[in-house]
């Protein structure tokens, strides 16, 4: 609570005991007028903070209550100091009068929004308030909707669209206030604006934030699955919103704010409206002419999805606390359902903003949810306090990760049913592990949950699966070996945001597809969806056309796909002798052969895997027999472009 600095409150008392500050004469200013005289004495910023803090007590229904109050906070003062000044305060009997309330309630406005109105704005504000409540003592008279699945009633969507109506006339107002351009505001707009580029062209959440309400379902939570087939729905419409109804976003809201259950929804912790999510922090992209359009649907379509799962999901728990007799009138209990639901949905935090770890990590929140929903929120700090039987929060929890981790094996159970080796579920260190395999496609239906199992049994195990070969390696310690060390870094560098991914190429100097990282290149990344960028690597690298459509339609789903290979890049640190034989044959020969080794290497191991002899040799066996091959290809090119390895001169150093 605002209270004047020591020295001046004691001037502020002053001027109280000898008349200079008259209460009532002060409520007869205008606001400007009380701004200024306060000025005089206290600075401008004192003054507005002082004569905001008068004119909200001037609200209360007991004026002459309001007026003690004020110069009790402002002044400081004790009970017996106070009692001459405010002796005078209790003998008003009016102070308000049409002109100096209007200067009122333009100034009260202004301190409530941050920023100041016109009297017009402030009646507007008044009017469409008004009409809220109005229709709010309607719909309390009226039948309510009930159920999980319960309809809106009319009554309902006549409050929801007024406060509604309220809330977005009020939030422009804000907005036009915060409008403005800095400098130093530049570097803050470009990255977030990369995030929200990058994050952008999809209905994504349905198959990332959004999947584990369909992997409960595979074990048969139905009702779950019937949230998520309607949360794709609401993607799509929210995604043609857009491009047609402007409303399809207020009404969605409207229906949920005129909810019986809004209230308690809110107490418990649910990120809904007025939730920033970390995906979309920057809208700059939205203004941009016909492409906007598509950026500004995909941020309706992930925004509108997150918001209504979450709603659906909250009254779904609801009924189920209330079911299995827990006490949903307790704040912890609610705020720890609550936590359930952000969890399912790629949250941890509530109404919180994203912080400094949105500039480096791309989706801080679906990371620390992902852990969560793997550890049956062992580790939330609202579980603290709730048990494990069916009444606490904690049950529920452990019942939901059992459902999503379940639902992972069913799925992959069903698909290798269907066609037997299609997921890799026996080998948690193979990169193929949870993941469904078309040909060398892979498609992620986990929305990423999968990497973290990888990496503990990795860590755990000290080795890993090659993806293409099937050879187990073991982690080590010496020079050249990959170590557990680089498992753990591997995991983070793929979990950083655009431009700190940028940073790491450069400082690596080699990018994630192993090429050396061109500037020009790489800021055109930062501002390609990723969607795009991967249906045209997909073209670009020779896809089949099946491939490309399935890859096409799992990105724009949010179920991560991509195409897995043994191709080996000469130009990735090539040693001296491929050094030598590139400046020999020139760089488009070069890349040329490059493909033409990959070709017969791959051919020869499609067909060599199989083999009974091959299969039946150790790990370390087979990694010899690769080895050799790849030499024996590669002296054959070199053979062919009678080409023989030069070994510089050796330099004779003298004798000491």
């Amino acid at each position: 609570m605002y209270c004047l600095p020591q020295r001046l409150a004691n001037i502020f008392t002053g001027k109280l005991k000898d008349g200079s500050i008259n209460p009532v004469k002060l409520a007869e200013m205008s606001s400007e007028g009380r701004r200024t005289f306060f000025q005089t004495f206290m600075g401008e910023i004192h003054a507005k903070h002082t004569n905001s803090l008068f004119e909200s007590k001037l609200l209360l229904k007991n004026q002459q209550r309001g007026m003690i109050t004020w110069a009790k906070t402002v002044s400081g003062l004790k009970p017996e100091a106070q009692r001459d000044i405010l002796s005078r305060v209790n003998k008003m009997t009016e102070i308000l009068n049409p002109t100096s309330e209007k200067a009122f309630l333009e100034d009260l406005v202004a301190h409530k929004l941050q920023t100041r109105v016109t009297i017009e704005q402030a009646n507007k504000i008044c009017e469409l308030a008004k009409t809220a409540t109005e229709n709010k003592t309607v719909m309390e008279s009226s039948p309510r909707r009930s159920g999980v699945d319960g309809k809106a009633t009319d009554t309902e969507m006549d409050y929801g669209e007024a406060s509604i109506a309220f809330t977005n006339y009020t939030d422009n107002l804000k907005s036009q206030a915060k409008r403005g351009f800095s400098m130093l505001s530049i570097p803050g707009i470009a990255a977030g604006a990369s995030r929200a580029i990058r994050s952008s062209w999809d209905i994504s959440f349905v198959g990332r934030q959004g999947v584990s309400a369909l992997l409960k379902a595979a074990t048969g939570d139905f009702r779950s699955g019937k949230i998520w087939f309607q949360t794709v729905g609401v993607s799509l419409k929210q995604f043609s919103n857009a491009f047609g109804d402007k409303k399809a976003m207020d009404h969605m809201h409207a229906m949920m704010i005129s909810d019986p259950e809004y209230n308690t929804i809110k107490k418990m912790g649910v990120s809904l409206m007025g939730t920033v999510e970390e995906e979309i922090p920057i809208n700059i992209q939205n203004k941009i002419p016909v492409i906007g359009k598509i950026f500004e649907g995909s941020e309706n379509a992930y925004v509108g999805a997150a918001e209504f799962m979450r709603y659906k999901l909250a009254k779904t728990y609801l009924e189920i606390g209330r079911y299995t007799k827990a006490d949903m009138d307790d704040k912890n209990t609610l705020e720890a359902f609550g936590s359930i639901v952000n969890t399912l949905t790629g949250r941890t935090s509530g109404q919180r903003k994203p912080g400094w770890e949105n500039a480096v990590i791309w989706a801080p929140n679906l990371i620390k949810s992902n852990i969560n929903i793997l550890t049956g929120n062992i580790a939330d700090p609202r579980m603290r306090g709730q048990g494990f039987g069916k009444k606490g929060a904690r049950y529920h929890a452990a019942v939901s990760s059992l459902r999503i981790i379940g639902g992972m094996a069913v799925m992959a159970a069903i698909a290798n049913t269907i066609r037997p080796g299609s997921v890799e579920w026996e080998d948690p260190t193979n990169a193929d592990f949870m993941k469904l395999k078309v040909g060398n496609q892979r498609i992620d239906f986990t929305g990423g949950k999968g990497q973290y199992v990888i990496l503990a049994a990795r860590l755990l195990t000290g080795s890993r699966t090659d993806s293409t070969t099937g050879i187990k390696k073991e982690y080590g310690s010496g020079y050249g070996e990959a170590s557990r060390m680089d498992a753990i870094f591997q995991f983070l560098t793929y979990k950083t945001s655009p431009v700190a991914s940028m940073g790491v190429s450069f400082a690596k100097g080699t990018t994630f597809e192993g090429d050396t990282p061109d500037l020009g290149t790489e800021i055109l990344k930062l501002y390609t969806p990723l969607p795009v960028e991967q249906i045209y690597k997909a073209n670009k690298e020779g896809w089949p056309l099946e491939n490309q459509i399935l890859n096409a339609i799992s990105e724009e789903l949010g179920f991560s796909s991509n195409i897995y290979s043994s191709d080996v890049n000469w130009s990735q640190n090539p040693g001296v002798v491929l050094q030598q034989f590139r400046d020999k044959v020139g760089e488009k020969r070069f890349k040329t052969l490059n493909d033409e080794f990959n070709t017969k290497f791959n051919l020869w191991f499609k067909l060599t895997q199989t083999n009974s002899k091959y299969k039946a040799l150790s790990d370390e066996d087979k990694q010899k027999v690769i080895t050799k091959k790849k030499m024996d290809i590669k002296a054959d090119i070199f053979k062919k472009n009678f080409f023989k390895y030069k070994s510089a001169p050796t330099k004779k150093l003298p004798n000491f």
